[in-house]
This record gives C-alpha cells, structure tokens and sequence, in this order.
C-alpha cells in the first residue's frame, strides 16, 4: 500500500465516522422524542422543500449532533390530548391530565 492509497482510506474511513456519528446523533435525539410529531404527510412535503439543506446540515455538522442529544431532555406525548410534553412531567401542562414520567434512553 502506497501513501496516497493510504490517504484516501483515511479520508473515506473519515467520511464514514462523520457521518455515521451525525445519524446516531439523529436517531438518538429522535429515541428522545423529538421527532413524534414528523408524519410522513408533513415530512415528505418538507423533505421535498428543504431536504437537501437538511442532508448539508446533517453533513456539516456531524458529531456535533451527538452533543446536541446528550443534552436534550426527553419528550412524551401525552395520552389524553396527544399534546408533546417534557418527559419528566407528572401532569400534562395542556389538558392537566395524569401521564407518567419517562426516563432517557440509554444508548448501548
């Protein structure tokens, strides 16, 4: 193995880390409750709109959507009026109805 053969397994192995540690920050914020309230009728629409700014956002930031998630608290929705609440709340702040508290997931 030359050195630029090297350099390009480098750089691939970077753009995988990269981007592999963007999705896992995603799909950790998403495990968190963040993204309940995305359907497929409103986000298809919006992926059409804004999609490739969102995959350029996704890719610029990177890692650093796994310090977004290990920040964020957890969310719920409640079971009476479907309504999006803090995961740590014992009463829902719009219906005033009883929920449970969820604690974070953890990431294995």
């Amino acid at each position: 193995m030359n050195n630029s053969d090297f350099g390009y397994t480098l750089i691939h192995c970077m753009i995988v880390l990269w981007v592999g540690s963007a999705l896992a920050g995603m799909i950790w914020i998403g495990r968190k409750g963040y993204f309940t309230g995305i359907t497929w009728n409103v986000g298809c629409p919006l992926f059409v709109l804004f999609g490739w700014w969102a995959i350029l956002l996704l890719l610029i930031l990177g890692p650093i959507w796994l310090l977004i998630a290990a920040f964020l608290k957890p969310k719920q929705r409640c079971p009476h009026c479907k309504e999006i609440i803090p995961g740590d709340a014992s009463r829902c702040s719009f219906c005033q109805g009883e929920v449970t508290p969820v604690s974070s997931p953890e990431i294995h």
